[in-house]
């Protein structure tokens, strides 16, 4: 694992969310996961998050190609049960922050060409 991950992993265990049991092991699940993920990341490309070949730009691509598989992912799973998952589409939900966060970048890059 890379510094990186890391520092996501400790913002994880202070979470305020992770001061309960429940909470507690939800993060040391999660920090599982994101640690499995970087060895499979690094096994797979041959490098770590901390790798400097490419550009913010190119980081923020990246970026931005995720959020958008997030939000069809989020789509696709209130397709199949709505009840269940309601709250993606909740105003100030994670759906539209995603949403948001995908419009400001598109602007951002349309306003640097």
């Amino acid at each position: 694992m890379s510094k990186i991950e890391d520092e996501v992993c400790e913002d994880l265990k202070n979470h305020s969310n992770a001061q309960s049991d429940v909470g507690e092991e939800a993060v040391e699940n999660l920090i599982d996961k994101i640690q499995e993920r970087a060895k499979m990341g690094h096994k797979k490309y041959g490098t770590t998050m901390e790798r400097t070949d490419l550009t913010e730009s190119e980081w923020e691509t990246h970026l931005q190609e995720e959020l958008m598989d997030a939000a069809i992912y989020m789509t696709r799973l209130m397709q199949i049960n709505s009840e269940k998952w309601w709250f993606t589409r909740i105003s100030g939900g994670l759906y539209w922050m995603i949403n948001r966060q995908m419009i400001i970048m598109e602007m951002k890059r349309l306003a640097d060409e």
